[in-house]
């Protein structure tokens, strides 16, 4: 997952449902790890923009997700995002 360290934090959340309030509606490794934890958010819906494409699925397995599109190196993840409207 060296993409997902490689971003840039701007922000330290004590909590997950804090991670949702940000204006610019990006997600951190940490803000995703947070909502994958916390029963309330873990099913909360995240788009994850890749090179090869961009798909939705549910914080608690966006790091598996993740690890699949990076283990051979041939695809990377560019950012993790809420998705517009929600």
């Amino acid at each position: 997952m060296h993409a997902i360290e490689q971003l840039v934090c701007c922000f330290n959340h004590p909590d997950a449902g804090s991670c949702l309030t940000q204006p610019d509606g990006f997600l951190s490794r940490a803000c995703v790890e947070a909502l994958a934890r916390d029963p309330r958010y873990r099913l909360t819906q995240v788009l994850v923009r890749c090179g090869a494409g961009r798909f939705v699925c549910a914080a608690q397995d966006v790091l598996h997700f993740v690890t699949i599109i990076e283990a051979d190196g041939r695809d990377y993840v560019r950012d993790l995002s809420r998705p517009c409207g929600r």
